[in-house]
């Protein structure tokens, strides 16, 4: 779902790392389901991105976080 966003979350992780709030998955998933519910709306699923969103966004982006 955020495929053209994506290095914009690696970079505001590593910022927020950077100032010692390193995020943890759950606060990830409620950053991500923040910013699609606010990009599509109603269209967006109530229950956010799937269970195992956190864990394959960290694995597509390990060499960078």
């Amino acid at each position: 779902w955020l495929t053209p966003e994506e290095e914009d979350i690696v970079a505001y992780l590593l910022d927020l790392a950077a100032r010692g709030f390193p995020l943890t998955h759950k606060t990830l998933k409620l950053h991500v389901d923040t910013l699609l519910r606010a990009r599509l709306g109603e269209a967006f699923p109530e229950t956010g991105v799937g269970h195992n969103w956190t864990d394959r966004f960290t694995t597509r982006h390990a060499d960078h976080i």
